[in-house]
């Protein structure tokens, strides 16, 4: 599947402790982080799966507000 394809998820970082997630590790209690892809001014892009379906997702965690 090519990355263009991947749904893409956005959530927000309550804290910048958030922004720093492991290979394995569960965000949102709905997905699993496999990868960090990128970082950019508004956060970090990590490559995850769909815990209930096996879909490769992209998610978006963003800087925390304020």
């Amino acid at each position: 599947m090519g990355d263009e394809q991947l749904k893409h998820i956005t959530v927000t970082a309550k804290n910048f402790a958030q922004l720093d997630l492991q290979p394995g590790q569960r965000l949102a209690l709905r997905y699993v982080v496999m990868q960090r892809l990128h970082v950019d001014g508004s956060g970090v892009l990590y490559l995850a799966t769909e815990r209930a379906t096996g879909e490769e997702v992209h998610v978006h965690v963003l800087y925390p507000k304020g």
